[in-house]
């Protein structure tokens, strides 16, 4: 049988308990680093997930918010397009009828539009007449309305 002295079975008792203390508390210590670390994770995900839902809302209020200022001014540009249209148009049946010496205004009239080519198949002049009256309607419906929309299209993008 082998010699143990005394004093070994109380010291080995001693360094046993203060190792598992040791042991206990480093685990206990990593175990609360883990947790603060997870909780860190997901405070800063959840903070993530707000700001994008706050970006979200703020773009979304900024569309509307420039979706409106555009209605607004396409509204006053149809607004402003019927007097001009109807001022256009208005001044083309002067014109028109100053075309077909209906008027005397500001001098005489010669004699009568071109004649037509025989390509065209009119001969008649107030074929002729009607053709040009509806040509020079479409025509100034059509300057009309592109002065209009440039009018807008410089007022709502060259800012």
């Amino acid at each position: 049988m082998p010699i143990r002295p005394r004093w070994l079975g109380p010291w080995l008792m001693k360094a046993g308990v203060s190792v598992a203390v040791m042991l206990g508390l480093w685990l206990y210590i990593g175990h609360v680093e883990r947790s603060a670390r997870r909780e860190q994770i997901a405070a800063d995900a959840a903070r993530a997930v707000q700001a994008a839902l706050q970006a979200r809302i703020n773009a979304h209020d900024q569309a509307r918010a420039e979706e409106a200022a555009h209605a607004r001014g396409t509204k006053e540009a149809n607004d402003a397009l019927l007097p001009e249209l109807h001022d256009a148009r208005a001044r083309l049946a002067v014109h028109l009828a100053w075309l077909r010496g209906e008027t005397d205004q500001g001098g005489t009239r010669q004699a009568g539009l071109p004649a037509t080519t025989a390509a065209t198949g009119i001969t008649d002049r107030s074929d002729r007449d009607a053709l040009v009256a509806e040509d020079l309607q479409r025509c100034t419906d059509a300057v009309t309305r592109l002065i209009n929309a440039k009018r807008w299209a410089e007022k709502e993008w060259v800012q």
